[in-house]
């Protein structure tokens, strides 16, 4: 186990991709770190290209993980039509999101519109602001 001074974390945002390679850059000091695909596969299903409050967790000066926000905004990409009245009954149905993630949302929800999603439990928390 590492000791609580040998974990850093740094806030970043997300540079680019480079085959297997994620970069991100630091948020303060600009530089830079990079992380295997598979090493962050389950954290991509949540990160957008504008993905927000991002942090590298780095041991040993070296970037182990990428630690994303409690709940994230996503743009579903596909989803069966919206029913009206459906806003009244706790049914859902699937939603495939813009990272390819699919969650379950209520009947209300349609293609297009950005909700937020909670990370740690892979589940819709409501629609997004408008921006």
């Amino acid at each position: 186990m590492y000791k609580r001074q040998d974990l850093v974390r740094r806030p970043v945002t997300f540079s680019y991709s480079d085959g297997d390679e994620y970069v991100f850059m630091d948020s303060e000091d600009y530089s830079s770190y990079s992380l295997n695909k598979e090493d962050i596969a389950d954290e991509l299903l949540f990160m957008s290209e504008d993905a927000q409050n991002l942090q590298v967790l780095i041991v040993n000066e070296a970037p182990v993980a990428l630690e994303l926000p409690a709940t994230v905004e996503l743009e579903i990409v596909e989803t069966d039509p919206s029913l009206k009245g459906g806003s009244a009954t706790a049914r859902t149905k699937p939603a495939i999101l813009s990272t390819g993630l699919t969650v379950q949302v209520p009947e209300h929800i349609s293609t297009g519109e950005r909700i937020k999603v909670n990370v740690e439990e892979r589940k819709f928390t409501g629609r997004a602001e408008s921006k």
